[in-house]
């Protein structure tokens, strides 16, 4: 039987735990810093780390605005947003949220395919096998738990030339806060053109428009946290704004 709670996936409750504020011996409570639930692309992991330069992953670039310590969840990129991948983010995200501190706000976080699970997870259709691959109702699918908050995808792979990877998008409920942080050089995403039309069009036909923020980030490309290395630091400074701004942090 499937196990709902893996202690592999669960974050450490005493990171969750309030803060005091104001010095010693008193203060006032701070919020518990909020979780990130982190899928990565479709090759299983995030980009590395090089020593003495910004941050390539977005693991260690979110650590500064929340806690990332459980592992980054691997799905199997030729299985596409199908029930196998969608069944095993499905757990994972429920046994993240079994083990936050109350009050914790957990957000899901996805880099290229991981996010577009994200966002079928959340729409609750699995990917069609065949073109157009339109998402079709999922039998499996449980409610999101209510400490999810919303979704930040990085580099979320819109562009395709037989798929309608927009469709998830524009069946979204009204009100499903979404975070899209994107190369403006991003051809997977935007297209050989890196037209910005190519996601901003989708977006005013979703329902949930209202709640959709995109940050675009200047000269990167698939992965948003690989601007040159001359500007890097200063871009990757500017997405954590964007994330802070998101998350309320």
């Amino acid at each position: 039987p499937r196990t709902r709670k893996r202690r592999a996936a669960a974050p450490d409750p005493a990171e969750g735990k309030r803060r005091k504020t104001g010095g010693a011996g008193g203060g006032r409570d701070e919020a518990p810093r909020p979780y990130f639930v982190i899928a990565a692309g479709a090759g299983g992991t995030l980009p590395s780390d090089k020593a003495g330069e910004p941050p390539r992953s977005i693991k260690t670039l979110l650590a500064a605005v929340g806690d990332v310590d459980g592992p980054v969840l691997a799905l199997r990129g030729g299985a596409g947003c199908g029930p196998a991948n969608l069944a095993r983010y499905q757990d994972y995200v429920e046994a993240a949220c079994a083990g936050a501190a109350a009050g914790r706000k957990v957000y899901l976080v996805g880099q290229s395919f991981g996010g577009r699970c994200g966002v079928h997870l959340w729409q609750g259709g699995v990917e069609e096998r065949k073109p157009p691959c339109k998402p079709t109702p999922w039998d499996d699918k449980r409610p999101m738990p209510s400490e999810v908050r919303g979704m930040i995808a990085f580099g979320y792979p819109l562009h395709h030339a037989k798929q309608d990877r927009g469709a998830p998008l524009r069946e979204l409920e009204p009100g499903t806060p979404v975070l899209f942080v994107m190369g403006e050089r991003d051809k997977v995403a935007l297209g050989p053109s890196l037209d910005k039309a190519v996601l901003t069009d989708v977006i005013d036909e979703m329902p949930a428009k209202e709640t959709v923020q995109v940050h675009w980030v200047p000269r990167a490309g698939h992965n948003p946290l690989d601007a040159p290395k001359s500007i890097r630091e200063e871009s990757n400074d500017a997405i954590l704004e964007a994330v802070r701004a998101f998350v309320g942090a």
